[in-house]
């Protein structure tokens, strides 16, 4: 597992992120340019989709994050394990 993907976003990740965040930019002003309920409503319907983008991708993010201290975690116990030997 590459450190750099678990502890921080990779170059596409950020630009994903910030293609979302343009994107929804770009909904806000629209939404409040009309005062048409129905486009309204479909406006924030598409924010919604794209938060929930967004929060996949942390989701996964944190997956991925938690897989690398469980690895973490064995290989210190296994350190210690080794340490406990040579002291017996």
């Amino acid at each position: 597992m590459l450190v750099r993907e678990v502890l921080g976003f990779s170059l596409s990740e950020i630009q994903q992120y910030l293609e979302l965040q343009a994107v929804i930019e770009q909904q806000k002003s629209d939404y409040h340019s009309t005062e048409d309920r129905a486009a309204r409503r479909l406006k924030l319907i598409d924010i919604s989709k794209i938060l929930q983008d967004e929060l996949t991708m942390i989701d996964n993010k944190l997956a991925r994050m938690a897989q690398f201290k469980d690895e973490l975690i064995e290989y210190e116990n296994r350190v210690l394990n080794a340490i406990d030997r040579l002291e017996e």
